[in-house]
């Protein structure tokens, strides 16, 4: 205390005190409610009192913040407290020299510790039988060749390279930590480096087996990394029907720069056989432009008999689809390659939009989607070796600037629609063999999960503007619920939430949730055959004891 508060009154003094332990512990009692016990009486009283006086009046303001009670207690019941400050302390006294203590270090090095480890494992007792036997059999001449033992700790002999060199023979209880200490402190790297590193000091059999379980397993590898090779699932085409408008894709495309008219998205709609395209300028992308577009579609082309579309919110409302009795197919998340046919068209729209705007900043892009729109569906598609007007409408349209090439193309003998539709099936339908053969290439057999299976999830990307290269790159884990056509299953969150995740997912987004395994079953994956000649030679030379 300084000289002036030591002249402060009692109670006064009380109550600094109270603001000066608050103020202390501010970041443990702030926004908890808390009681003040004391035994002066005055304390508690004083700020209530009418006319306050003007020091305590700002303490009483600085303790605002804090949500608090004040308690009187006898000054009997506080002797505990009255001890802290009240109880004499001896004087200072004079001591002798203490001469110097010799400390022994406890620690124990992981030598030691797999040296007591080894002599309560069954099978390393089982080969210190075999060394230190008399017989000269078959099997333990074998033992004696692979083992040695030195100072009652048994090590394997490794002769693959020029210098022999000896390691340590890991027992079954201590096998886990070998590995967590080659793995996970080192940098959690694959199969092949931690086995290098593993394989410098220690051996235990069917040692590659037990590593890549473990790797398998480890929590830290199955959230950050990714599988390596060939990612699995191939191609599953759809099934096409030579009618026009039977299956529609639809999709948004945007944002782009908001048009003197209002508009950001483009609604995209692309009939799967003939190929013909749709665009539509919108706002937004809510679910009523999206009917409207649908609805447009309907009055020229008729009801499609399915709709192909994303899992947006948009598409999420199915009353009209349902009240003209369309399909209405939801692609799997983030799976933008089941929608296909119109992201093919995504990438000419985008460039054709852009070399078509005229104004320097782009707010006249929506007066340049029916120039696109003709141009796309005038050209020739590859898949049905003619033009997607042509296929439709079986003729050849005349360009909407008089393009003299584009008339001289017209030809009023056409061939019967219905031969020149089967001819366009056919070559979609190699097209899409074609396609799925090149695509296949790439990819491996798709794994099989069964409902129950617990998987984790592919993290898409989050543009928040943070580096995403420390992330997590699955999220979950998942529990399949139920397997679907074309390599896709619906999963369902376990996380321990109110709100419970239910999606559906392909199968190259997603990877088995190994279960760490118990130690206690590698023991019998020691048994193989060296463990079990060993086992035989210790019969014989305990045999041999007993005779």
């Amino acid at each position: 205390m300084t000289k002036d508060e030591e002249k402060y009154h009692s109670y006064e003094l009380e109550a600094l005190a109270v603001v000066w332990t608050v103020d202390k512990l501010r970041p443990y009692l702030l926004g908890l409610e808390f009681t003040v016990v004391t035994d002066c009486n005055s304390l508690r009283t004083a700020f209530t009192k009418k006319h306050i006086v003007p020091r305590i009046g700002r303490w009483y303001l600085r303790l605002q913040e804090y949500q608090f009670n004040v308690e009187h207690r006898r000054g009997q019941k506080m002797s505990h407290v009255d001890a802290l400050s009240r109880t004499p302390v001896s004087e200072a006294e004079e001591m002798d020299v203490v001469d110097g203590v010799q400390i022994l270090a406890t620690t124990m090095t992981s030598e030691d510790w797999l040296a007591v480890a080894q002599r309560t494992d069954p099978y390393i007792q089982k080969l210190k039988d075999a060394l230190t036997s008399s017989e000269r059999t078959k099997d333990i001449l074998r033992v004696r060749r692979e083992f040695q033992l030195r100072n009652g700790s048994v090590f394997r002999r490794d002769t693959s390279d020029s210098n022999e060199l000896l390691l340590w023979v890991v027992p079954t209880r201590a096998r886990w930590q070998v590995v967590r200490k080659c793995h996970d402190e080192v940098g959690h790297f694959a199969l092949h480096k931690t086995m290098e590193m593993l394989q410098r000091t220690y051996w235990f059999p069917r040692v590659r087996r037990y590593v890549r379980r473990y790797i398998a397993a480890c929590l830290e590898c199955l959230y950050h990394k990714k599988p390596s090779g060939k990612r699995p699932g191939e191609l599953h085409s759809i099934d096409k029907v030579g009618e026009p408008f039977h299956t529609v894709h639809m999709d948004h495309l945007g944002p782009f720069v908001r048009s003197k008219r209002g508009n950001a998205y483009v609604i995209v709609c692309v009939d799967a056989f003939t190929k013909f395209v749709v665009l539509r300028a919108v706002r937004n992308t809510s679910a009523m432009l999206a009917r409207r577009t649908l609805q447009d579609i309907v009055a020229i082309f008729g009801a499609p008999a399915r709709i192909i579309t994303d899992r947006g919110s948009c598409y999420t409302s199915s009353v009209y689809c349902t009240a003209l009795k369309i399909t209405h197919i939801k692609n799997a998340t983030a799976t933008p390659r089941a929608n296909g046919q119109v992201e093919r068209y995504n990438r000419l729209i985008v460039p054709a939009i852009s070399s078509l705007t005229k104004e320097k900043d782009g707010r006249d892009w929506d007066e340049t989607l029916p120039d696109v729109q003709w141009g796309v569906n005038a050209t020739y598609s590859r898949a049905t070796l003619t033009t997607p007007f042509k296929l439709l409408f079986n003729y050849t349209p005349r360009g909407l600037h008089g393009d003299v090439v584009l008339d001289s193309l017209r030809d009023d003998c056409e061939e019967h629609m219905r031969q020149r539709r089967d001819q366009a099936l056919t070559h979609i339908r190699e097209d899409q063999q074609r396609q799925q053969s090149t695509y296949n290439k790439t990819r491996s057999r798709a794994p099989l999960f069964a409902a129950g299976d617990v998987v984790l999830v592919e993290r898409e990307p989050v543009a928040s503007g943070e580096s995403k290269k420390l992330l997590d790159k699955y999220r979950g884990p998942y529990v399949i619920t139920e397997r679907m056509p074309n390599d896709r299953y619906r999963i369902e969150g376990v996380q321990r939430t109110g709100r419970r995740y239910h999606g559906i997912v392909p199968v190259d987004k997603m990877k088995k949730f190994e279960m760490p395994s118990d130690d206690s079953s590698d023991t019998e994956d020691s048994s193989d055959e060296e463990h079990v000649e060993v086992r035989r030679s210790a019969r014989l030379a305990q045999r041999n004891r007993t005779d």
